[in-house]
């Protein structure tokens, strides 16, 4: 497993170090070359290939002090985005870079991981019981001593033992156990530390771990041996773990799955951290777009004005607090002030505040909101004033500057949890409490 940055600068020498073996068609489906001579990647998300996995961290940070994002925290932002926008998804690369790229191959096998690696957590190495009996010198089982002990129930059909006198089972491991190790042990060996803790440290199995090749090799034979454990075993935690291992083999992208590298991802990061904020903040845009004017096309003809529409308007979040209101313009630029917006969206801020109808100047407030890394949570980091000369020009409002914790937006997205308390001091520092 490796680790890419979005927006991180690359020489040639370093991707090449980087990719190695898959340097030719990773590279080329995820980086752009600069003026500079080197790449750079604006994909955000996880790249599987026949060599290896590869982590393409967002450009803020996330979790960890190292500045890598947590993998499963990302997973599950991925996951709550492409559920909230639909009909996005792409299933291979294509030069268009449309929206979301999401291989159902690679979401599997990364199911699978962490199904096994839970089974795995909660009982150890797979291994089968059998019940024991007392045998005869030559193998057969002598009922006499196995059965009972009481006298049995008779009836036509014969006669029926109630008091087994020996409930004692054997565990050993089996071929299964082998098929359930090696494959947990392949996977863990690309995901380990990326979604969990590695589990190389307490995989102690008493069996012989197979290659990946050799379990390729026999995927036919295993996936029967995986049949015939399900159908010996009622236990629902068995028979998802099988089921499991048999996606294992019919996904593997050396077997009959995808050839080449396999991405669950985004080429627009900006498109989800807009999202994260419509839902963490429980965005009125629609109890309150009838108060946004749209702009109309009136066109003069034969018939006299045909009127056409000139595009909707559409703020990233809209906040009603008393009688005022909040305009807020998430923007994915980290970190500020070296990173920044420009001038079109700034312009497209103020034409939104001037937009709004029913509302006096001062009843509303242009905010733009920037991740970062902050204990605080939420902070206001400046402001944006249109000026002549050095002096604000009074008939256009201020623009708000304010930074919130992307660690705490973007948890809270995956959890599917609102923030009522920070969209709260967002209002409070919008429209101070004056008491």
């Amino acid at each position: 497993m490796k680790f890419i940055r979005e927006g991180h600068q690359y020489s040639n020498d370093e991707l090449a170090d980087l990719f190695k073996g898959d340097r030719s068609h990773i590279v080329a489906s995820l980086f752009t070359q600069l003026r500079n001579g080197r790449y750079s990647t604006d994909f955000v998300g996880f790249v599987s290939s026949r060599q290896d996995v590869y982590f393409s961290a967002p450009k803020v940070n996330m979790d960890a002090p190292d500045g890598r994002a947590s993998g499963n925290l990302l997973r599950n932002v991925l996951e709550h985005f492409m559920t909230r926008i639909p009909n996005t998804n792409s299933l291979e690369v294509d030069q268009a870079r449309r929206l979301e790229f999401k291989d159902e191959s690679l979401v599997r096998e990364i199911e699978i991981y962490l199904s096994l690696a839970n089974f795995y957590m909660i009982n150890g190495l797979y291994i089968p019981e059998a019940r024991t009996e007392n045998r005869t010198y030559d193998g057969r089982i002598n009922w006499s001593k196995t059965l009972a002990r009481t006298l049995p129930l008779h009836c036509d059909e014969g006669s029926l033992y109630t008091d087994p006198i020996n409930h004692s089972y054997t565990r050993k491991p089996d071929e299964v156990s082998q098929i359930f190790a090696s494959v947990l042990a392949h996977l863990d060996s690309k995901y380990g530390g990326l979604f969990i803790e590695p589990l190389a440290q307490r995989m102690k199995a008493d069996v012989l771990i197979i290659s990946e090749a050799a379990l390729l090799a026999n995927r036919t034979r295993w996936s029967a041996l995986l049949m015939r454990a399900m159908q010996g075993t009622a236990r629902t935690d068995h028979l998802s773990m099988f089921l499991a291992l048999r996606q294992f083999f019919e996904d593997h992208p050396n077997g009959n799955g995808s050839q080449g590298p396999r991405l669950l991802g985004t080429f627009s990061f900006h498109s989800v951290w807009e999202d994260a904020l419509k839902f963490v903040f429980d965005d009125q845009f629609e109890d309150m777009r009838h108060q946004l004017a749209q702009p109309i096309w009136h066109f003069l003809d034969a018939r006299g004005t045909t009127k056409l529409t000139g595009g909707k308007q559409r703020p990233d979040v809209l906040l009603e607090t008393k009688d005022k209101i909040l305009v807020i313009d998430a923007k994915y630029y980290y970190p500020l002030p070296t990173e920044r917006c420009g001038w079109t969206d700034l312009v497209k801020q103020l034409f939104y505040s001037e937009s709004i109808v029913g509302k006096a100047k001062e009843q509303v407030r242009n905010v733009l909101v920037f991740p970062a890394s902050l204990p605080d949570k939420i902070r206001v980091r400046g402001k944006v004033l249109l000026e002549h000369h050095g002096s604000a020009v009074k008939k256009f409002s201020e623009i708000l500057v304010v930074e919130v914790d992307a660690n705490l937006i973007l948890r809270a997205y995956a959890k599917r949890v609102r923030l009522p308390l920070i969209s709260n001091q967002l209002r409070e520092i919008c429209y101070p409490n004056k008491s």
